[in-house]
């Protein structure tokens, strides 16, 4: 008996002293080493117990409930760019947060864009004014762009004053828009409602030779459509054309309207041509013509050339009045043949002593012959950076030309030679580039930092 109470006592005194004894971490403050992981569960937690006090460092997203960070528990501020990763869905803009302010230049293109564009997105515009297949009033809605132009070319102020739009929904428009061959200025933007969907065909020369043709005059702007000829843009100020589609007609089409020759693309120009802006724009011409053809322009660095996609054509230019630089921008060229040359440039010095011509961004699909063809031309400048120039057959050629210059750096050219089996139309010179062949012509090509198709470096010098 005594065995056992002294067993009993001796357990007391054993829990006794370990009841004295001090407990870490509970004698005020529970510290992080005294927690085992996974411990604190949201039953163990009182509520309002943790405080932002009580939290150090982020808190991962596996710890937040789905629907437990609304706009209410986001401080103001808190989300920066930063903290933003990947696209943000439609269904987390609020409507009418996304405006003119917050969206950046450039950064609409066709593809963001779903459906067509309505009136009521026009929001910049004295007037928008209509043109469709259905009934039309006659003074906001009409069944022709011609009959639209008329009715704003009743009162002068109706188009040189405040800009004003109209918006050509989808279908085919067969227009004589011979009103707009004028030199008056027409603050007139004529858009398309879809770039594929509304299609205008021009029906006469309007003055342009022997091309069923429209005239782009100061002012206008044509955008965000389909147009089955030509446009030329003659002594054009402040004007342009701006994601259009610009494709020639079928000879079948073009058979329908008494046999017109169907060119398609941009020409024109002349001397007072300035601020005219070609951009995001397809052009399609008929087998063996130029896309884009301007002539004797003075005002040469006012002109922008951005994001054109060529199939089957090419630029040319001529006789330059000025040596105010040209500059080319991201223009693509595909669907060429060997005989073609992605720019012409001819009787380039008989008005200025040094034309200039910068390109930056030009990409080919390797169907055309040649990069570049002089012709009648001494003192031109081409410069080429961050390009791809895939060729046939050579990359500078030209006829009665000498002393030109064509410059290039950071690009991939297939062939880099100079009007191979004839004299030099001058020198190139080639930096920091692939270069697949070079064929040598007196010593007038010259390699800086270069290496061949199969990335050996190429001998820096003459060649």
């Amino acid at each position: 008996m005594s065995r056992g109470i002294g067993s009993r006592v001796g357990r007391w005194l054993v829990v006794a002293a370990m009841c004295a004894l001090p407990v870490q971490g509970f004698a005020g403050n529970v510290n992080t080493a005294d927690i085992i992981d996974g411990a604190v569960t949201t039953p163990k937690i009182a509520d309002g117990a943790v405080t932002d006090a009580k939290i150090t460092g982020p808190i991962s997203g596996s710890k937040l409930a789905t629907g437990s960070v609304n706009s209410n528990a986001i401080a103001d501020g808190a989300i920066t760019d930063a903290k933003i990763t990947g696209p943000i869905s439609g269904t987390k803009l609020a409507a009418g947060s996304v405006n003119t302010n917050t969206i950046a230049n450039g950064a609409v293109t066709d593809e963001k864009i779903s459906g067509i564009i309505g009136p009521e997105k026009l929001g910049a515009y004295s007037q928008v004014i209509t043109v469709h297949k259905g009934v039309a009033n006659n003074l906001t809605s009409f069944n022709s762009i011609q009959a639209a132009m008329n009715y704003l070319l009743q009162n002068t102020s109706n188009y040189s004053g405040d800009r004003q739009a109209i918006l050509v929904m989808p279908g085919r428009y067969d227009e004589d828009l011979g009103v707009l061959n004028s030199t008056d200025t027409f603050n007139v933007d004529i858009i398309g409602a879809s770039r594929t969907g509304s299609i205008v065909v021009p029906v006469n020369y309007n003055g342009y030779g022997s091309y069923f043709s429209m005239k782009v005059p100061s002012g206008l702007y044509l955008k965000n459509l389909t147009f089955r000829g030509f446009l030329h843009a003659d002594h054009s100020k402040g004007a342009g054309i701006i994601g259009v589609d610009i494709v020639a007609l079928s000879p079948a089409e073009a058979s329908a309207y008494g046999g017109v020759v169907n060119h398609a693309g941009i020409g024109g120009g002349w001397q007072t041509i300035n601020n005219f802006i070609i951009d995001d724009v397809y052009i399609e011409p008929a087998a063996g013509d130029a896309a884009i053809a301007l002539s004797s322009t003075g005002d040469n660095d006012t002109l922008r050339f951005n994001n054109i996609r060529i199939k089957g054509g090419y630029l040319v230019f001529g006789r330059p009045l000025t040596s105010k630089p040209y500059t080319f921008s991201n223009i693509t060229f595909s669907g060429g043949t060997p005989d073609q040359a992605l720019f012409y440039i001819t009787a380039s010095n008989l008005d200025t002593p040094d034309p200039t011509f910068n390109f930056n961004n030009i990409t080919t699909d390797g169907s055309y012959g040649y990069g570049f063809y002089s012709d009648y031309s001494s003192a031109l400048k081409i410069n080429v950076m961050n390009s791809k120039i895939a060729i046939l057959n050579g990359l500078i050629n030209g006829s009665n030309a000498s002393n030109n210059v064509l410059s290039v750096l950071n690009s991939d050219i297939s062939i880099a030679s100079n009007n191979q089996g004839s004299d030099p139309i001058g020198n190139i010179n080639i930096g920091n580039s692939r270069i697949g062949t070079i064929i040598p012509n007196s010593n007038s090509i010259r390699t800086v930092n270069c290496f061949d198709g199969n990335f050996e470096p190429i001998a820096n010098g003459l060649h």
